[in-house]
């Protein structure tokens, strides 16, 4: 029987199939020419990859009807094996050595919600109040958790048992867009029966049956667990002072949230737990999961995946999947996953990015980035192969309507990108390809809990920063979870990193301030602290944390609005190369605003704001001017750095990276990603480019396999605008 695993090698989560380390790029397609009369052209596709060299396949037969498909589960204890059946003989048709991951869907079947009205999801938003998602079952329903989880046993029994030698492992799938998501609509989740029971049962185990503990965290004399409930919608989108919840003031809110993500997490690894009991642990399972950067960032707080680390923990995941970020998708663009990539390579998973690039052949009003021309198309899937190869992800190419990727050219660059990626696999092996990057981004699970449902601060702080400026410093970086820090191995883990930035983490815990402390303020390592860094803490909310956090002393001025920072001294190493006239920040109304008041700290730009119309904060009066917004301070064995407003640009990230020892391979804006034997360079414009090694090395172009250089420390390359070039770095005179 076929098995498949997770190893990690070299730091990198690797598959492994009967043995052999495998790259698992696959062709995935959710077209809707995948049975009746369309299977001819669909085949072809098939075909099309499996002579490119792809022999991995991730196609979609649910448990109810799923893309197109029948139904597997079509009554109580009724299962049907046609559609299933149905799908891997076509796909084994096309290719004999097909290697397939099933997309299974465990929704519940339409018959199965008539019969459970109480177990459906009820969503709330301003327009229609709340209302039944007649499509969507509760994460928290048990009776739902037990029936699709016999299903779900069935399916993979049946599978097993007549096609074990194709099928690599099950991709487990559910609810919003089979993302395990609670929607993406900005529909605020979920009031009905089962999560409202679900939650009260979770408050009596986390306060130990005590009414009087849950009395004190509420801050309500008369809750009781029976009575205690979901907070309203309304409640959620409001916070305590500005953009957050104040533990001090209660905690219905902030539990709820952390229930919200909670169960979600345990429907998963139930179902996990499931496919691994039946495939004897011999097969692959995965997720969607983790989703941190969205295009819509007001839905981290709701979208139910900030439970992370729980998935993580869970033996029974091998992979965690995710669509890579929607929004600078176009040639010239940049990819970043939706997920935490850092904390899934650390937590020994492989993350699956799904590429979905809206090719030249798509059509025409498909959105999102989609590539004008075949040189655009060719420029973003080599970009998206070289942040997956370079930082240990596997990925497959996705297509929702027919015929994306059927071009020779296409086909040809794929195969190109298998050979690439079993090359790097075998340097994985040999131990000579380590995480390259020496730059570390920290962002917070936890904090997500203390924070209103509304983007005017995630936007600009979270999303616009990690698409439009952090992967264009023209040097490496990962993200990690903060909680990360405090897990075992954490100093090893991050000890090649020189640049640390805390970008969302308003809540930290005592633990994780003492690890921050520890672990990472220290041994020569510069820290950028954005904002509200820490502020939040058990005790409620204090200034007092950021400055104990970022040694510099920190004020809040209990004022709202458009926050900036204009850069005023250029004289140092960090700020030298900026353009005099950058001014930086968001375009929302956010607050609470903090400023600098350091009297040891040098000062490198001033802070202003705008103010803040049409809110219920008490806004500016006119124009705030003559604060410092943008500070350093130089401890015995480590730098700090802390900005008051959000979007830091990237020409300060590269700047503040050099000054940290962390190495820079362009200053033109240009995305670059690279490990210690591979560099690629996305062109943001067209003209010469100059890329930097880290130190003499001999140069090849990965696709042609030219030498460029031999003996160099750098080298000189005329890039057109989005083109995407690919060198492998071996040593001198290899």
């Amino acid at each position: 029987m076929l098995q498949a695993e997770v190893k990690v090698t070299d730091g990198f989560p690797v598959i492994h199939v009967n043995g052999e380390a495998e790259t698992g790029f696959a062709f995935c397609s959710v077209a809707g020419d995948l049975s009746g009369e369309g299977r001819g052209a669909a085949g072809e596709r098939i075909a099309g990859f499996r002579d490119a060299g792809i022999h991995w396949y991730t196609f979609g037969v649910g448990l109810g009807p799923f893309l197109g498909q029948g139904s597997f589960w079509t009554g109580p204890g009724e299962y049907d094996c046609g559609a299933v059946d149905d799908m891997m003989d076509f796909v084994l048709s096309a290719d004999g050595d097909a290697r397939v991951l099933l997309r299974v869907a465990v929704d519940a079947p339409e018959w199965w919600k008539e019969t459970h009205p109480d177990d459906i999801a009820v969503g709330w938003d301003e327009r229609r109040g709340y209302f039944r998602e007649e499509w969507l079952q509760s994460y928290s329903s048990r009776a739902w958790r037990s029936d699709a989880g016999e299903a779900l046993r069935e399916y993979v029994g049946h599978v097993e048992k007549t096609y074990g030698e194709n099928v690599v492992g099950y991709h487990v799938c559910a609810e919003a867009s089979h993302e395990w998501s609670y929607g993406w609509w900005g529909t605020l989740h979920d009031y009905g029966r089962a999560q409202a029971e679900g939650f009260r049962v979770w408050l009596k185990e986390k306060h130990c049956g005590s009414v009087e503990k849950l009395r004190e965290s509420w801050k309500d004399v008369a809750v009781t667990f029976e009575t205690a409930s979901i907070p309203p919608g309304e409640s959620r989108k409001e916070g305590d002072y500005f953009e957050y919840f104040d533990p001090s003031k209660g905690r219905q809110r902030i539990e709820y949230l952390e229930y919200h993500n909670a169960t979600v997490a345990e429907a998963i690894c139930g179902f996990a737990s499931a496919v691994k009991e039946e495939t004897e642990r011999r097969k692959l399972c995965g997720v969607f999961y983790g989703y941190y950067f969205f295009g819509e960032n007001a839905l981290l707080v709701d979208v139910g995946h900030r439970a992370l680390k729980r998935v993580l923990e869970s033996a029974d995941v091998d992979f965690i999947a995710c669509p890579y970020n929607y929004r600078e998708r176009h040639s010239g663009g940049a990819t970043i996953t939706q997920a935490i990539a850092g904390s899934v390579r650390l937590g020994g998973k492989v993350c699956y990015v799904e590429d979905d690039t809206r090719t030249h052949l798509s059509p025409e009003k498909s959105g999102y980035g989609r590539a004008e021309r075949p040189e655009d198309t060719t420029g973003i899937l080599k970009r998206n192969h070289a942040f997956a190869v370079t930082g240990g992800c596997s990925m497959w190419w996705m297509e929702q309507t027919p015929g994306w990727f059927s071009d020779p050219e296409i086909l040809g660059t794929i195969g190109a990108m298998e050979r690439i990626g079993r090359e790097m696999l075998r340097e994985r092996e040999a131990g000579s390809a380590a995480p390259g990057a020496q730059t570390a981004v920290f962002v917070s699970d936890e904090s997500a809990r203390y924070m209103r449902y509304s983007k005017s601060l995630i936007e600009p702080q979270v999303n616009e920063f990690c698409v439009e400026h952090l992967p264009r410093m023209g040097a490496p970086y990962e993200v990690f979870m903060v909680s990360d820090i405090t897990g075992p191995g954490a100093e090893e883990a991050f000890e090649g990193h020189r640049f640390c930035i805390f970008l969302n983490v308003p809540y930290l815990d005592a633990e994780q301030r003492a690890a921050i402390r520890e672990k990472i303020a220290c041994r020569g390592r510069t820290v950028l602290w954005m904002g509200a860094a820490g502020y939040i803490s058990e005790e409620g909310l204090s200034a007092g944390n950021v400055s104990e956090l970022t040694g510099m002393e920190i004020v809040e001025g209990g004022l709202g609005g458009k926050v900036r920072v204009a850069v005023t001294d250029f004289d140092d190493e960090m700020t030298k190369e900026m353009p005099r006239n950058q001014v930086f920040g968001s375009n929302e109304a956010t607050g609470p605003l903090f400023w600098c008041v350091d009297a040891d700290a040098k000062h490198l730009g001033e802070l202003y704001c705008m103010p803040a119309v049409g809110t219920d904060w008490r806004p500016c009066e006119g124009m705030i001017a003559g604060k410092t917004g943008l500070a350093a301070k130089e401890f015995g064995d480590w730098r700090s750095v802390w900005c008051g407003a959000p979007n830091v640009p990237s020409a300060l990230l590269r700047g503040i990276a050099r000054k940290a020892g962390a190495h820079v391979y362009v200053d033109t804006d240009d995305v670059v990603y690279a490990n210690s034997r591979m560099v690629a360079v996305h062109a943001r414009y067209p003209g010469p480019r100059h890329v930097m090694l880290p130190g003499a090395a001999k140069v090849r172009d990965a696709y042609t396999g030219k030498t460029v250089a031999d003996g160099a420390v750098s080298f000189d390359v005329m890039m057109a605008r989005g083109e995407t070039r690919v060198w492998v770095v071996e040593a001198a005179g290899s």
